[in-house]
């Protein structure tokens, strides 16, 4: 996915990524990693804090200040993509700065959507039932997507 990204940034200067809070940004740190290995711009690091479950009643809290992001390049991450809600209301900070283009990468990809968004880079694309429930673990040594 970092290697992805890196095809569709690598004339950006600098590029912004942030993770959605837990899994999301744990995944971003990790493509964080390898884009510093491979680009020769800066890679900025952010993360996205949201009420999953009831996204319109708190804040969305952003660590980076939005209005540095005026002609840059955002990519958004999280870990599964489900119905769409939260990488739909994660994005909703972004829409009060003039960014240049918004990515969006998620490790794993249901394609339940019920919500307009889609992955612009994607781990992996698992085709399962609506009861079926999908979990990313980055714990060391423990790490995995399971399917129950």
């Amino acid at each position: 996915m970092a290697w992805e990204i890196h095809e569709h940034t690598f004339r950006e200067k600098e590029i912004f990524v942030a993770g959605i809070s837990e899994n999301g940004f744990v995944l971003a740190e990790k493509l964080i990693k390898v884009l510093g290995k491979i680009r020769s711009g800066k890679v900025q690091l952010g993360e996205i804090r949201l009420n999953k479950t009831q996204p319109l009643k708190s804040t969305i809290k952003v660590s980076f200040p939005v209005n540095k992001l005026d002609n840059k390049v955002l990519v958004v991450v999280d870990d599964v993509l489900n119905s769409g809600q939260t990488l739909f209301y994660s994005l909703s900070p972004f829409l009060k700065s003039n960014l240049r283009q918004i990515y969006t990468a998620v490790l794993i990809n249901r394609s339940y959507h019920r919500f307009p968004v889609k992955a612009d880079f994607i781990g992996m694309s698992l085709s399962t039932t609506m009861h079926e429930h999908v979990d990313v673990n980055f714990k060391k040594g423990e790490e995995g997507v399971f399917l129950y």
